[in-house]
């Protein structure tokens, strides 16, 4: 059962079967009634933790495939709700009819994709043979959604080469204190035999007598004599004996044991003119466990400048930190009023978590905006197609809001035009800036003087927990 929206009432009854405890002399009741009320806070559907990892590089030969993993970090009592995908990376600039074929090949593998989970981790496999090899990145999208509704989402950008080695380095992204972690490096060759790799494995930092295996396919990682820092690169370099072809993969590693961790539910957050904002570092912690308290300190920026967040009217500005008060910035959440910050802007807040000798931070941008409707480009070029060519027509969005955008028409198309990715409802995160969005269509073989009128639509999109 998903968390309600309001206060929960609970009553406690049932005679003789509760099960009382207590410390001291006396008899106990027997027999107890009451209520309590309990708010389901916003924390509640905060975004799960999880790593994707998988090949940055990807054959194009016949048959060929590509796996990717996404890893859940945090024991979470229910498995993950994974949603899947591939998609340009951000930015990509193509010509017209690169990115008609482009397009065509995403959709190929969207029709053949797998997508299997066992537990913590969710496995999807794709076809990479329909993709075109160019000189641009693929990206593999994964979204993680909690039975609660928090939601997070992560990109993997991939090559398509029609020749040389794709490697892949799968293996813990996480890693404690004191604990044996096994890797594994899969080499694949595009268009040749797969056989006579040489392997050798590189961890900066790491001294060679806690690597076991650096010349196989399978290393072995004892972290006992490991000096810690905040991320480790494990690269593995594979040379195909018959071609002499190169290819390297590489993994990134995170400590997660000891000291404390500052934690915020999203990177990203917009919130409409006239409405408070509110933050939520309480999910901060000490992960050794050491009796005393963690202290809190929050801190405001310009997201786009760097420079510090002031309010007040002209010729007394002051801080957002020194208007707030010492007290208000030192606890695990924050509350700044509404109108306090200026509107259309985006704000860096970032919480500081201390302990000790342990420190660690975690930043969140705000938006605070007037609800500006998303803006939509759509590049036409021509009015007029041959029905027997594929049409591409460009487009882009804007939002500063998570909307949804799909295209629609109320001319009659073929099934397998509707189904393409154009017509499927897509979900752009706040933020996003000239994501391209285009209309892709096969060629609809109906010949005549015929009109058709296509809408790019965006809705906003909103999630509720029942």
């Amino acid at each position: 059962m998903a968390p309600p929206s309001g206060p929960l009432t609970l009553t406690l009854a049932g005679g003789s079967a509760i099960v009382s405890r207590g410390v001291g002399s006396g008899p106990l009741a027997g027999r107890a009634t009451g209520s309590v009320s309990v708010s389901f806070a916003e924390a509640m559907a905060v975004p799960p933790e999880f790593s994707l990892v998988g090949p940055s590089v990807v054959c194009s030969a016949a048959d060929s495939r590509a796996t990717y993993r996404a890893l859940t970090l945090e024991g979470l009592g229910r498995a993950l709700t994974y949603t899947w995908n591939v998609t340009l990376e951000a930015d990509t600039t193509l010509t017209q009819r690169t990115t008609l074929e482009v397009w065509q090949g995403i959709n190929e593998v969207m029709e053949r994709d797998a997508t299997y989970g066992t537990g913590a981790v969710s496995v999807y496999t794709i076809n990479t043979s329909p993709l075109i090899a160019d000189d641009f990145n693929y990206q593999v999208f994964a979204k993680a959604q909690t039975w609660a509704g928090g939601s997070r989402s992560l990109f993997r950008a991939f090559r398509v080469v029609s020749s040389g080695l794709s490697v892949a380095v799968v293996g813990p992204d996480r890693i404690a204190a004191g604990g044996l972690y096994t890797y594994r490096a899969t080499a694949v060759l595009c268009g040749g035999e797969q056989r006579g790799f040489k392997y050798a494995w590189r961890l900066p930092g790491m001294p060679a007598s806690a690597l076991e295996g650096l010349d196989s396919a399978t290393l072995r990682l004892d972290t006992a004599q490991l000096v810690w820092q905040s991320e480790f690169v494990l690269t593995c370099v594979v040379t195909s004996m018959d071609t002499g072809d190169v290819g390297t993969g590489s993994l990134r590693l995170r400590p997660v044991g000891g000291g404390v961790r500052a934690r915020l539910p999203a990177e990203r957050r917009s919130v409409s003119a006239g409405q408070p904002v509110f933050l939520d570092g309480s999910r901060s912690a000490d992960l050794d466990r050491r009796p005393g308290s963690l202290a809190f300190t929050w801190s405001c920026q310009l997201a786009d400048g760097g420079g510090g967040c002031f309010v007040g009217k002209p010729g007394a500005l002051r801080r957002l930190e020194q208007h707030l008060g010492q007290e208000a910035v030192s606890q695990p959440t924050l509350r700044v009023p509404a109108d306090l910050l200026g509107a259309d802007t985006w704000y860096r807040f970032t919480l500081r978590v201390e302990k000790n000798s342990d420190v660690d931070e975690a930043s969140t941008e705000v938006f605070v905006g007037r609800q500006r409707r998303p803006r939509l480009w759509i590049n036409r070029n021509q009015d007029f197609f041959s029905p027997y060519e594929p049409i591409y027509i460009p487009a882009q969005v804007s939002t500063d809001w998570r909307v949804t955008v799909r295209w629609e028409t109320e001319y009659e198309l073929p099934a397998a035009a509707l189904d393409s990715a154009s017509f499927q409802p897509t979900d752009v995160a706040g933020g996003t800036r000239r994501r391209p969005f285009d209309l892709v269509l096969p060629p609809l073989e109906q010949p005549g003087d015929r009109c058709m009128s296509l809408s790019l639509c965006v809705s906003v999109s909103l999630y509720l927990c029942l």
